[in-house]
């Protein structure tokens, strides 16, 4: 029921990202690529260690629109910021995903390198933010059930 609420509240705020970030800033205009504006306009500015090549990969890949990503990696750790987004972004956990019983047989879990405690809930841990973000994008599309 937990992640059935999850995937709504994802998709209305997939919704309200158009609100949030102006086509016009998406659309790339003068820079050479989606991810190079990203990086100018949306990531940079905010300090996130989050890359705009890492965003479009995961829409190469599992098909997760720019948008949506920015919308639930803003909401789960800031877009990537360390100063606001918390000790899991220098762990490369951008998701806020969990450690359970038997999460390294999951397509995300075998991606992980660990996991950490912190307030007395574990946390998977990815060697590189590269493969956080492709964990993330994983759990996106198998783990909560697709988008």
């Amino acid at each position: 029921m937990k992640v059935r609420r999850i995937l709504i509240l994802t998709v209305i705020l997939a919704a309200l990202s158009g609100l949030l970030f102006a086509p016009a800033a998406l659309a790339h205009g003068s820079y050479a690529t989606e991810a190079a504006c990203l990086d100018a306009e949306i990531l940079g500015p905010r300090g996130s260690v989050i890359t705009g090549a890492m965003i479009e990969a995961n829409v190469r890949e599992f098909g997760i629109p720019a948008r949506t990503q920015l919308v639930i990696l803003g909401a789960e750790t800031s877009l990537g910021t360390r100063s606001t987004g918390g000790r899991l972004v220098d762990l490369n956990n951008f998701g806020c995903i969990r450690a359970f019983g038997g999460y390294a047989s999951t397509p995300w879990g075998a991606l992980a390198n660990g996991t950490v405690t912190i307030r007395g809930k574990a946390w998977l841990t990815w060697p590189s933010r590269e493969i956080g973000m492709r964990a993330w994008g994983l759990y996106m599309v198998h783990g909560v059930g697709g988008l």
